[in-house]
């Protein structure tokens, strides 16, 4: 696992590494019910795109809690350890300490600024 500068970029490189796109759709279908998926794009979507804006949307709904990094683990027995990191990450930073809006800063260090322009975007208007 990557040494993460932010519980977003955590998060991030976390659920790229456990899900397909159909797959993430799948999960927070199941966890946080149609609703959320309503507020996801129906289009084809890069799996970056996917779980950059399934991020921000569980964080907007205050999803992202003890039950979701506890379904991961049942999802993911054999990534326990990893998922338990990035709750761990996740746990330590204050509510407001990274702004999903400026997350597409720390992924640039990851993925590079092309891969994210898209993101950007998405948070300009």
């Amino acid at each position: 696992m990557h040494s993460m500068s932010s519980p977003f970029a955590a998060l991030f490189t976390l659920l790229v590494s456990l899900f397909s796109g159909e797959e993430l759709r799948i999960f927070l279908a199941v966890q946080e019910g149609p609703d959320l998926l309503r507020s996801l794009p129906d289009g084809p979507l890069s799996l970056h795109d996917l779980v950059f804006r399934s991020i921000a949307v569980l964080e907007r709904k205050g999803s992202i809690h003890d039950q979701f990094f506890e379904a991961l683990m049942n999802t993911f027995p054999n990534r326990r350890s990893a998922i338990h990191q990035v709750a761990e990450v996740w746990r330590a930073a204050p509510a407001s300490a990274y702004p999903v809006h400026l997350a597409a800063t720390a992924l640039d260090d990851l993925f590079g600024d092309e891969q994210t322009a898209s993101l950007r975007w998405f948070f300009s208007h």
